[in-house]
C-alpha cells in the first residue's frame, strides 16, 4: 500500500523534515511505501510543490 505522509511543514525548523523522515520509516516497516513530500528540495517555486503533493495525493492507497 502507498501511504502519503501528511502533516505540518510550513514554518517549522527543517519543514518538520525528522518527523516526516522517522514517520516513513515506520511505514517502511509496516511493509508499505512511504510517498514523503520532505523529500523534496529546498527551492522549488509553492506551485510547484503543491503540484508534486497533489500527484503524490492522487496515487495514494491511504494517508
Amino acid at each position: 500500500m502507498k501511504v502519503y505522509i501528511a502533516g505540518p511543514m510550513s514554518g517549522l525548523p527543517n519543514f518538520n523534515r525528522d518527523r516526516f523522515n522517522e514517520i516513513a520509516g515506520l511505514v517502511v516497516k509496516s511493509g508499505n511505501i512511504p510517498l514523503n513530500p520532505a523529500i523534496l528540495p529546498d527551492g522549488l517555486p509553492e506551485r510547484d510543490y503543491m503540484a508534486i503533493g497533489i500527484a503524490m495525493l492522487q496515487c495514494a492507497d491511504a494517508i
